[in-house]
């Protein structure tokens, strides 16, 4: 288990990206730790909140999927204006994995003309198999 001062490499790679805008931003954990912990709420309100399109990237769904899991296991005792920011998050996550849940579950249109290609390999299943899975 880490003590209070150890940085894990988590807690270093932001502290280096707060530094590359930053350079005065303190390095020691003690001293920024809340500071840290609103960056790293912000920054994954901006991922959870971005996305353009109707499906979700890689990052999105796993940042979601981890925030909905781990926000279920909370207790509401943070305090009003973190169980706010952790409310928010949550939202957001959850409206992420609806929206590509419901990517998931759309279909695209059949080509018939392809189906009725099929009819030349009916005798053979596995040659039919072949062509159909695709279809």
């Amino acid at each position: 288990m880490r003590t209070l001062g150890e940085q894990t490499p988590a807690f270093a790679t932001i502290l280096n990206c707060v530094h590359t805008q930053n350079p005065a931003f303190p390095s020691a954990i003690a001293e920024n730790g809340l500071h840290l912990r609103i960056i790293c709420c912000l920054g994954l309100g901006e991922l959870l909140n971005s996305a353009e399109d109707e499906t979700s990237d890689r990052d999105e769904l796993l940042s979601s999927s981890l925030l909905v899991s781990g926000l279920g296991l909370k207790q509401k005792e943070a305090g009003r204006h973190l169980d706010a920011v952790f409310d928010e998050l949550g939202g957001l996550a959850r409206a992420n994995l609806q929206k590509q849940a419901v990517a998931l579950r759309e279909r695209e249109e059949l080509d018939w003309d392809d189906l009725d290609a099929l009819k030349a390999s009916v005798g053979d299943p596995s040659v039919f198999n072949q062509k159909l899975l695709p279809h």
